[in-house]
């Protein structure tokens, strides 16, 4: 039987660990909201996949004793049109955003690769 490849998209975990499709890329699209953190000083860093701007969206969520549980997504935009949305926007806006789960090959760290954001509101 010929050994079964497959593209990003149509390996489970199980056939990405017995290493059908070796070599290919998985990725998870994700959507979440929350407001913006941690944008006051906009900077353009560099990776290998090239410069974008990194910052932060704060999820504050009930916990069923009462508590807030604060989370602090890391997101990167690379595209020049999310970067320049963002450097008008203040700290605190709420914010919806689409992207894909990743991880730096340097360091490992996840974070969101920003492919939409827009502005929400919250009632």
């Amino acid at each position: 039987m010929a050994k079964k490849f497959c593209s990003w998209y149509m390996c489970s975990p199980y056939e990405a660990s017995k290493g059908v499709g070796k070599g290919k890329m998985i990725e998870n699209t994700v959507k979440i909201s929350g407001r913006l953190h941690f944008i006051e000083g906009v900077q353009e860093q560099i990776s290998r996949m090239g410069k974008y701007v990194a910052f932060s969206v704060r999820q504050d969520t009930p916990w069923e004793d009462g508590s807030i549980r604060h989370d602090f997504l890391l997101m990167r935009a690379f595209d020049s049109d999310i970067k320049e949305w963002l450097r008008d926007k203040e700290e605190g806006t709420p914010v919806r955003i689409e992207g894909k789960i990743r991880s730096s090959a340097g360091s490992g760290e996840m974070y969101v690769q920003v492919e939409k954001i827009e502005k929400i509101t919250i009632c």
